[in-house]
């Protein structure tokens, strides 16, 4: 006789994450592609006959086309994907605690505490008596949402934001970050490696979440029974 255990659960809040991967690769994949088209377009214009013609008729659309393949839409990219993988962390960080509201039978919810979300989640660790967050999940998701503050209610401007300092410390120590612009116009610049990083990282600790809470496994396991033998069969590709 077989048995096939797997935790559903564990396995859509994974494929959650790494849908948002295979979607960042796939925008990028595509921003590529339409940057090479239209600068073969811009490399089948007639040739200019003199530097006056060139500078009027060439120079700027050869300007505005690494202007924004270069520059606007990977930023704009970049900021869209912070927020978009906020909100997923936000949301399955709720849910785990709502999951476990429902299979410990917990009184309690994550809302009942004061806090940022990371104060709200540990309180309801603690209270429920689960395992805590570790320290070096704490400090990247404290400064991820720094960074994720600064581009929601700030447009990734320093100027004007709650806290400059402290935010540019976290970005001069952070790997695939950094400052563009000067004075006024300074702001965040975040990087495909940068975000690829963090959702690496998100996988990893909602792995080590769920094995410490005693959550099922994430693909399934078949046990046989009369040989007494486990098998994990190979991942399932996310669907979401």
């Amino acid at each position: 006789m077989v048995n096939i255990k797997i935790d559903f659960f564990v396995w859509e809040t994974i494929s959650a994450f790494k849908a948002i991967h295979r979607y960042f690769e796939l925008i990028e994949a595509q921003i590529e592609k339409v940057k090479d088209e239209d600068w073969e377009e811009l490399k089948q214009l007639p040739v200019p006959t003199d530097e006056e013609e060139y500078q009027t008729e060439y120079a700027p659309k050869i300007q505005a086309h690494k202007n924004e393949f270069e520059k606007v839409l990977p930023m704009l990219v970049g900021y869209s994907f912070v927020m978009m993988l906020f909100s997923e962390l936000e949301f399955r960080i709720n849910e785990i605690c709502r999951e476990l509201k429902k299979r410990d039978h917990l009184p309690l919810k994550i809302n009942d505490f004061k806090g940022n979300l990371i104060e709200r989640f540990s309180k309801f660790l603690i209270i429920a008596n689960k395992p805590p967050l570790e320290n070096i999940e704490k400090a990247e998701i404290t400064d991820f949402i720094l960074i994720r503050n600064c581009v929601v209610h700030n447009n990734g401007f320093i100027k004007n934001f709650s806290d400059p300092k402290k935010l540019r410390n976290r970005v001069n120590n952070k790997l695939h970050i950094e400052m563009a612009g000067k004075g006024n116009n300074e702001r965040i610049r975040v990087s495909g490696r940068f975000l690829y990083s963090k959702i690496e990282f998100f996988i990893a600790m909602f792995r080590r979440l769920f094995d410490a809470l005693n959550f099922g496994p994430e693909y399934p396991v078949i046990y046989h029974r009369q040989s007494r033998w486990l098998e994990k069969c190979e991942p399932l590709k996310a669907v979401v």
